[in-house]
């Protein structure tokens, strides 16, 4: 598990600023192309920085000290991942409203590939989406969800602890219904009278 986030982490310092710029160009027709080598530049600057910059340190379980990083430790990995796209998006946009292109960008077909839209197409396409999705909720594991990949071993301790708790909570109930019961059932005892035990004899003064 700690290898697929270790990949995905360093996925996101490439794919983070490409993405950027893909969308950027795909809604923008006036966002010069010095935009995106700036995009790119500050993508493969402040992520990297997120990740192997460490911007304190704090005492683990252990009593050992650790660095901190602004990536995971700081800021939740995705949330910073999010904030590092938005940062780059703005940026380029900036540099549009300053230094536009002077003309808008429009894409010429020069007829070298037939791009005749296909008759089945759309319905071939939803299919895909579809099943794509079929099989993602099959395999998927949801439980993933719920968990705090920033700090699993952390998260680890606080469900052990949880289960600790409701075990001990559980015990205890058990114990005092043990109580009540055995209360009740000494309340429900009752002492016999006994008849035979012997009377007292009553003394008779004797008279003048």
């Amino acid at each position: 598990m700690s290898e697929c986030i270790y990949l995905q982490k360093m996925n996101g310092i490439y794919f983070i600023p490409l993405f950027a710029v893909i969308v950027v160009g795909m809604l923008s027709k006036k966002v010069p192309s010095i935009a995106a080598k700036v995009g790119l530049a500050i993508g493969f600057t402040i992520i990297p920085i997120g990740y192997f910059v460490p911007m304190g340190s704090k005492l683990n379980d252990a009593g050992e000290k650790i660095s901190i990083y602004l990536s995971g430790d700081i800021i939740n990995g995705f949330h910073f991942l999010g904030i590092s796209f938005a940062i780059i998006i703005v940026a380029m946009l900036i540099i549009g409203a300053i230094a536009p292109r002077k003309t808008a960008f429009i894409q010429e077909d020069v007829k070298a590939v037939d791009m005749t839209e296909w008759k089945h197409a759309k319905l071939t396409g939803g299919i895909l989406v579809v099943l794509v999705a079929i099989i993602y909720g099959i395999f998927a594991d949801f439980s993933a969800l719920s968990k705090d990949h920033n700090n699993p071993e952390g998260r680890a301790k606080y469900e052990a602890a949880q289960e600790a708790a409701k075990i001990r909570k559980k015990a205890a109930e058990g114990k005092s219904s043990t109580i009540e019961s055995t209360t009740e059932q000494s309340m429900d005892i009752t002492v016999p009278k006994d008849t035979d035990a012997p009377s007292t004899p009553t003394v008779e003064a004797p008279t003048k």
